[in-house]
Parts: C-alpha cells; structure tokens; sequence
C-alpha cells in the first residue's frame, strides 16, 4: 500500500492533501486488492477523507466519475463498501451510543449520496447493487 492510500486508510487528510498537490497522480493509485482512495476511505470508514476527495467533484467531474465508478478485485463498489461498513465489526473511534447513531447516520447519507450519483449515471440497477 502507498503512503497516499496508507494516510487515506487513517484518515489523515492533511497528509492527502500534500501528496495531491504534490503529486497529483497519486490519485490513481490501487493497492494489492485494486481499491483506490474513495474504496479505502469508505471502507475504512474516513467521512473527512471522502468529503476531501468529494471536492474533485468541481474541478474534475470525469476523475471523480471515475473514482466512484472503480470496483476492487471482488467487484464491490463504493455502495457495497459503505454497506458492508454499517454492519461490520468497525465501529467508529467515538465514544456513545447517540454518536455512534449520528456517523451512521453520516454513511447512510453518503451511500445515498453515491446511489443517486450513479443512478444519474443512467447505470443499469444489477451494476450498482448485485449482492
């Protein structure tokens, strides 16, 4: 794993940051399992990461399509990820049951995010959810 993918994996969106502005293809990198950035962040549960990556959005709409549209080697998509996220044994590194509800909350919101971006993609529906 990269030292850009590594800092995403913990979350440190200065370190992101840097690496982009001084690096910029460093947003094209995979790790052994063919996860990019957004794939890494979303299943490791980062929210600050994937909304520093949602700002390519604005500038680069066809790398941020691109982002979304990548599948790691077992073919999960940033959807299957922030769903398999909720119910896994990851909680989130907070304290409460009322913060625990709001981050989950957080992730609902960015799957439904995604869902409507790649429904607006006119993606056939078996591409975007099949397990």
């Amino acid at each position: 794993m990269t030292p850009f993918l590594v800092a995403a994996k913990n979350g440190i969106v200065e370190m992101v940051n840097e690496i982009l502005i001084k690096i910029p293809s460093a947003i094209h990198n995979t790790n052994s399992r063919k996860e990019n950035v957004l794939l890494v962040a979303v299943k490791y549960r980062q929210p600050l990461i994937v909304e520093t990556l949602r700002m390519i959005k604005h500038s680069k709409p066809e790398l941020w399509n691109n982002l979304i549209l990548a599948m790691d080697e077992d073919e999960n998509t940033v959807l299957h990820l922030a769903a398999e996220a909720l119910g896994g044994d990851k909680p989130w590194q907070i304290a409460g049951s009322a913060l625990q509800m709001m981050w989950d909350i957080k992730w609902f919101q960015v799957q439904y995010y995604y869902y409507n971006h790649l429904q607006s993609l006119s993606l056939p529906s078996e591409n975007v959810c099949t397990s």
